[in-house]
């Protein structure tokens, strides 16, 4: 295990005391002054998202991750992918309109839903084909498997545990 050094532990010394000055500030704010603080923050953090999302690298918020979702939503279903026939009876069931998924693959397809944060050209990218599964069945018959475990003795855990 390394040891920090007197530098570093100075350093962290600093930074937790610059914190706790920070905190003891915001606290002796009076009620005007705190709006005004949060205010700023509001300010900066929406900043922040807004030079992220355009640098193209938005931030994972709940409503970025709401919008993706409903960006892959609408290319299934514009392109009929598995799972669109799920979307369909989603917004049917929501909207209480049976036709609603249908209106909506309409809407997708004609180009009436704009992605938020996908590329309008954007499609999923089948997966190579997986390896196929080892053989599961065994080379040898049952009974010459289950003639080899004759005197085996499970485990204490197992025997425990009623297995």
């Amino acid at each position: 295990m390394r040891q920090a050094t007197d530098d570093e532990l100075l350093r962290l010394h600093d930074e937790i005391r610059s914190r706790r000055l920070a905190r003891t500030k915001f606290l002796r704010l009076d009620d005007a002054g705190k709006r005004a603080y949060k205010a700023e923050k509001q300010r900066q953090r929406r900043a922040a998202l807004r030079a992220a999302g355009e640098a193209g690298k938005p931030k994972a918020t709940v409503p970025a991750i709401r919008d993706v979702l409903a960006d892959a939503a609408a290319v299934l279903l514009r392109s009929d992918g598995h799972g669109a026939d799920v979307i369909r009876a989603a917004l049917a069931e929501a909207f209480q309109a049976p036709a609603m998924g249908m209106t909506v693959t309409g809407m997708a397809r004609t180009g009436r839903l704009p992605p938020r944060l996908l590329p309008v050209d954007w499609s999923p990218v089948p997966k190579a084909a997986l390896p196929s599964a080892p053989d599961l069945v065994p080379d040898a018959p049952v009974a010459d498997v289950l003639d080899d475990l004759d005197g085996f003795e499970p485990p204490a855990f197992l025997r425990r545990s009623g297995y």
